[in-house]
């Protein structure tokens, strides 16, 4: 995004317009719904929280972690409702307290992940504090409507990174790989401190971006030691084969739909995982 060349003040503005100004930079309904916004008709304070929550110096100016980091094919902008998130995980994420990043132990770590996941989505309380080990923060915040999310990967500026995963498709399944790949952009060096963020709009779609298929590729390389095989779609044959990954079982069935492109095989032995997360108070 570009600065705007004529600054706006609140003097020079009628009430009318700052309100406009405001809900063209988040939306604003919305994210005070969520409570990341104080619901007030104070603009003072309206504009000084928007101008904090998205971390720039002046509402003329849009944020600079908001500069995606695209697929090749893709062409359309951020939008707010993105961009919004992204800036509750990163003011979530900036609260936190984690060692300096580690990209050796994260690669471990991600490859043992899909073996300490094997129970499900009883697990994921576990998933925050062992990132945190490697210097990681990881923030699970549901996505703003039409948001379109699967997840992120930024750093703060002081140069923690930080990955945030929505709870889009609501499957246990899906938020496992969705964190993998944003491992795997970090291990793989596809994003630095200097860089922006990384956004990930649907990973269930084919990606030319070399590094989106080099993070896809690297996820499930972790998740699939050695290649995946399997020798039908049927329920026993997944069975059996997520006993010889030693994964979850819906981690192979998503592998398997994704595969024959059929969402709906064996669909009701996907476990949910966004009313646990909530109850288990991850959710951000």
């Amino acid at each position: 995004f570009e600065q705007r060349t004529r600054a706006s003040t609140p003097e020079t503005m009628t009430p009318v317009a700052r309100r406009a100004r405001l809900r063209s930079l988040v939306p604003l309904a919305e994210v005070r719904g969520r409570g990341w916004l104080p619901d007030t008709d104070d603009l003072d304070i309206a504009e000084e929280a928007v101008r904090q929550f998205l971390d720039v110096d002046s509402l003329d100016e849009r944020p600079r972690f908001a500069l995606a980091a695209r697929r090749a094919n893709t062409t359309e902008p951020i939008t707010l409702e993105q961009t919004a998130w992204l800036a509750h995980v990163r003011t979530v994420a900036a609260a936190r307290t984690v060692p300096t990043f580690d990209r050796t132990k994260l690669a471990s770590l991600s490859l043992e992940l899909p073996r300490a996941m094997r129970a499900g989505p009883s697990k994921l309380t576990e998933l925050q504090p062992r990132l945190a080990e490697c210097g990681v923060i990881l923030v699970v915040a549901e996505g703003l409507r039409g948001g379109k999310l699967d997840g992120a990967v930024t750093f703060l500026g002081d140069g923690r990174p930080v990955i945030g995963l929505t709870t889009r498709g609501d499957r246990f399944d899906g938020l496992l790989f969705t964190l993998l790949h944003e491992c795997a952009h970090l291990v793989l060096g596809h994003i630095s401190p200097d860089d922006h963020a990384i956004v990930d709009d649907d990973l269930m779609e084919t990606q030319s971006d070399p590094n989106e298929v080099a993070a896809n590729d690297q996820a499930s390389a972790w998740l699939f030691p050695g290649g995946f095989e399997i020798s039908s779609t049927t329920l026993p044959a997944i069975v059996a084969t997520a006993e010889r990954y030693q994964v979850h079982p819906s981690v192979v069935l998503g592998r398997v739909q994704r595969d024959i492109q059929n969402w709906k095989l064996h669909r009701p032995h996907v476990p949910k995982v966004r009313a646990l997360l909530a109850e288990q108070g991850v959710l951000a």
